[in-house]
């Protein structure tokens, strides 16, 4: 998560690095000349207590604190209590002492404690709750978070957005200043999340940010954050949605307006939200391609599927396509792909 700053020759960059169980460390590096230097300036420590089921974690920079928000990742295990959480760190610029832990300043949870059964035929013992399958943070500018959203194994979707942060960070209370907002509509579990910002809008939209979800009902939905309201449902994939993939930046119109998505049917498609059209396929990989890279620079779409699979005689592969024709260019194969 980087945030830098370039004046003539000299450039610096803050960042933070951080690992699975949500331990961070931030850095500055600074290049003048023919001088690199780097600096540690803090660490935040890492979650004490792990639940059995899979956590992620998301940073995001809030004027001279960081917010650390815990979700949860997958469903598996024993029932458990958990809220999702956010802890916001006063970041320190005291780079004498290594690894000096930043000070803790607000916390807050969104829920209620909710409980999580995987075991079924329990006779009641437990009530079985909505959990969690895939988060993000929306931004409008790099100092504060716009909202936050969560999806659900139901096929709902909350969105807490942020009406103010309080220039006082001690005793925050995360829901006194979140708006909650729910979308209803998917009837499987939501599996990925995108928010895009319209450059421009030939259908007379009132809202310009655009709310994207993929369902694991192999439809994907498009919402006006502002209203709430759907927008479209697109049922261009047969199997579960896995990715949502936004344009570069800098990428020129109309491709600037469009979206990728890839399903576990192993097609990637190009739609608009300008249209509301599929406007190209991308069909025929051996496997759901794990990584796709898009050059709006020049044009191409990069997908790269992994086999899996011990038995099979098939090796990795990546397929080159334009973007702009839906021509397939190029296939690699094996340890070339």
């Amino acid at each position: 998560m980087p945030h830098g700053d370039e004046n003539l020759n000299i450039f610096e960059e803050t960042f933070a690095v951080w690992n699975n169980k949500g331990y961070a460390i931030m850095y500055t590096v600074s290049y003048s000349g023919k001088t690199f230097k780097y600096t540690t300036l803090c660490s935040i420590p890492a979650v004490s207590h792990i639940p059995s089921i899979g956590l992620s974690f998301s940073f995001v920079l809030i004027n001279q604190n960081l917010a650390r928000i815990e979700t949860i990742s997958v469903h598996t295990g024993e029932p458990v209590h958990w809220k999702p959480l956010v802890t916001i760190w006063e970041l320190s610029n005291n780079g004498e002492k290594f690894h000096q832990e930043c000070k803790l300043v607000g916390k807050g949870s969104y829920f209620d404690e909710w409980l999580v059964d995987t075991n079924e035929g329990q006779n009641g013992l437990f009530r079985r709750e909505s959990v969690v399958t895939c988060s993000m943070v929306i931004s409008e500018n790099d100092s504060l978070p716009y909202a936050i959203v969560y999806g659900y194994d139901n096929g709902e979707i909350e969105v807490l957005r942020f009406s103010m942060f309080s220039e006082r960070m001690e005793d925050l209370d995360v829901d006194s200043c979140a708006q909650k907002q729910y979308l209803s509509g998917h009837t499987g579990a939501i599996l990925c999340l995108a928010a895009h910002q319209m450059v421009r809008t030939s259908a007379g939209f009132n809202s310009n940010i655009f709310l994207i979800s993929g369902s694991n009902d192999c439809t994907i939905r498009i919402w006006d954050l502002n209203s709430g309201n759907l927008v479209s449902v697109m049922h261009h994939h047969v199997q579960p949605v896995r990715q949502l993939i936004l344009p570069p930046a800098h990428t020129d119109r109309p491709w600037s307006d469009c979206f990728l998505s890839v399903g576990d049917d192993s097609c990637v498609a190009l739609a608009s939200l300008d249209t509301l059209r599929v406007e190209r396929m991308f069909p025929g990989h051996p496997f759901v391609p794990s990584k796709v890279v898009w050059d709006s620079t020049h044009g191409y779409l990069a997908c790269f599927s992994m086999n899996h699979s011990l038995t099979s005689e098939s090796s990795d592969v990546l397929y080159i396509w334009d973007i702009k024709s839906g021509a397939l260019e190029r296939v690699l194969r094996g340890s070339a792909a």
